[in-house]
C-alpha cells in the first residue's frame, strides 16, 4: 500500500558471526498516477494555440510540450498557379499530452476547401484536440493575394461620330498574351466625341476570368472615330407651266444634317456636275425646258459628303390643244385602252374620269403630253409603260403627281387643270 515504511535488520539467535547492533532503513511507496487530459483553446492573439492540462490524481511528471500551435505560412503569399501555402503545426509537443495524429482543415472565404491552399483568397486553417464536447480547436487565418493581371488595352477599335461607347463592342477584344478575361467600358453612355487626331482614349475595366487575378480599372483604350454620313434635306421638283417669271426649280424642305446643302445644274440625270459648279444657291429659271438640278451635302469635319442626287424639274409650255380628248362622261381609261397607239401625242382627260387602268397607254411612243385631272385617284403602275419623256399636267398633291414621282419616264407639271 502507498505510504512510508522503516525496515529493521537484526541478527538471528545463535549467530556467531555478527558482532554489530541491529540496523534499519526508511523508504516510501508512492501512490500510482493516471493521466487525465483536458484542453483549452487560446483567445485573441493566442487563438492559434491549444494548451493541455493533466487532471489525474497525484503528481504528473509531464511538464513540457503541453501546447499545440497552428501557424500561417510566411513570406510573400501570392497566387502563381503552382505554389501551395499550407499552414503548419508546431513541433515538440508531447505526444502523451497530444496523442492523436492531427490534420489541418481549411475554409476559403467562408466555405470548406479541399486540399492545400493554392488559389487566391482568405483561408482559415484549424486543428482540433480532444473529442466530443471536450474537443478544442485552434485556428489561424491568412490571405493568398491575387496575382497581377496582364491587361494590355484592346486595339483597332473604331466608332462613328454620333455614337456612344455602347456602340463600340469590347466582346472578344482581349489581346493575345493577356490574362484571360473580358473588357467593359467604365461609362458606356459616354459619347465617342468628334473626329480628331490623335484618336481619343476612354477608360475601360478588365475583369479576369479567374478570381486568382486582379481586376484592372481605368485602362486607357483608344477609339478611332470616323465621320458619319451627312443627311440631305428633302428636295422636290417645282415643275410648272411657263408664266414668264423666274422661280426656283426645286423646293427644299427641312435642313441638312452634318453639313451644307449645295446645288448645281447638270446636262442630264446621269452625270453629276463637277464639284466646282456647286453653290449654296437654289437654281431658278424662267424659260420653258427640262432642267436637271443636282444637290448634295458637303459634310463638316465630322460628316462625309453625300453622293450627288438629281431632281428633274420641268417648266412646260402651256398645255395647248389636245390631239385627242376623251369623251365627256368617261369614268375610266380601261385596261390596254390605247396600248401601242403611236399616233396620239397630246391627250386630255376631263374631270369625269376617276381611274386609269393597267397598260392603258403602254407603248404609246408618240405621247408627249397628257392632262390628268385631280378626279383621277387611281393610276395603275403599268399605265404608261414603254412611254418616254411624257409631261403629265395636273394639280399638286394629286394621284398623277404621285405616279410621276415613282416613274422616271413621266415628269409632272403643276397647273390649274380645267374643270
Amino acid at each position: 500500500m502507498p505510504g512510508t515504511y522503516v525496515a529493521v535488520v537484526t541478527a538471528n539467535a545463535g549467530s556467531t558471526n555478527y558482532t554489530g547492533s541491529a540496523t534499519s532503513a526508511e523508504f516510501t511507496i508512492a501512490s500510482s498516477h493516471t493521466h487525465e487530459w483536458s484542453y483549452t483553446a487560446g483567445t485573441g492573439d493566442a487563438a492559434n494555440t491549444i494548451t493541455a492540462t493533466c487532471n489525474g490524481a497525484g503528481t504528473c511528471d509531464i511538464t513540457e510540450g503541453l501546447t499545440l500551435t497552428i501557424s500561417a505560412p510566411t513570406g510573400n503569399l501570392v497566387y502563381d498557379g503552382t505554389t501551395t501555402y499550407p499552414a503548419t503545426l508546431s513541433t515538440g509537443y508531447n505526444t502523451t499530452a497530444f496523442p492523436d495524429t492531427y490534420s489541418i482543415s481549411y475554409t476559403k472565404d467562408g466555405s470548406a476547401y479541399s486540399g492545400v491552399p493554392k488559389d487566391a483568397g482568405t483561408y482559415t486553417a484549424t486543428v482540433t484536440a480532444g473529442t466530443g464536447d471536450a474537443a478544442k480547436t485552434a485556428s489561424v487565418s491568412y490571405t493568398i493575394a491575387q496575382a497581377d493581371s496582364i491587361a494590355n488595352a484592346p486595339t483597332g477599335l473604331t466608332a462613328t461620330y454620333g455614337q456612344t461607347l455602347a456602340d463600340v463592342s469590347l466582346e472578344g477584344k482581349n489581346p493575345e498574351g493577356n490574362t484571360p478575361g473580358t473588357w467593359a467600358w467604365a461609362d458606356s453612355t459616354k459619347s465617342v466625341g468628334n473626329v480628331i487626331t490623335p484618336a481619343a482614349t476612354f477608360k475601360a475595366t478588365f475583369t479576369p476570368t479567374s478570381s486568382n487575378y486582379k481586376t484592372v480599372e481605368n485602362v486607357d483604350v483608344t477609339v478611332t472615330v470616323g465621320k458619319a454620313n451627312a443627311v440631305a434635306a428633302t428636295v422636290t421638283a417645282n415643275s410648272r407651266t411657263y408664266d414668264g417669271t423666274e422661280k426656283p426649280l426645286v423646293t427644299v424642305t427641312g435642313e441638312a444634317t452634318g453639313g451644307e446643302m449645295q446645288y448645281a445644274l447638270g446636262e442630264n440625270a446621269t452625270t453629276a456636275p463637277a464639284d466646282n459648279l456647286y453653290t449654296t444657291s437654289i437654281p431658278a429659271k424662267t424659260d420653258a425646258g427640262t432642267y436637271f438640278v443636282w444637290y448634295k451635302v458637303v459634310g463638316d469635319e465630322n460628316h462625309n459628303d453625300t453622293a450627288p442626287v438629281c431632281v428633274k424639274a420641268c417648266i412646260a409650255k402651256p398645255f395647248g390643244t389636245a390631239t385627242f380628248t376623251l369623251p365627256a362622261g368617261t369614268k375610266t381609261v380601261g385596261e390596254s385602252a390605247f396600248e401601242n397607239n403611236t399616233s396620239i401625242t397630246v391627250v386630255e382627260i376631263f374631270s369625269d374620269c376617276g381611274s386609269i387602268g393597267a397598260n392603258a397607254f403602254k407603248g404609246c411612243t408618240g405621247l408627249t403630253k397628257i392632262r390628268i385631272p385631280a378626279s383621277v385617284t387611281s393610276i395603275h403602275a403599268t399605265a404608261f409603260d414603254g412611254c418616254t419623256n411624257v409631261l403629265v399636267y395636273g394639280t399638286a398633291n394629286s394621284a398623277a403627281q404621285t405616279y410621276c414621282g415613282a416613274h422616271a419616264n413621266c415628269a409632272f407639271v403643276v397647273e390649274n387643270t380645267p374643270s
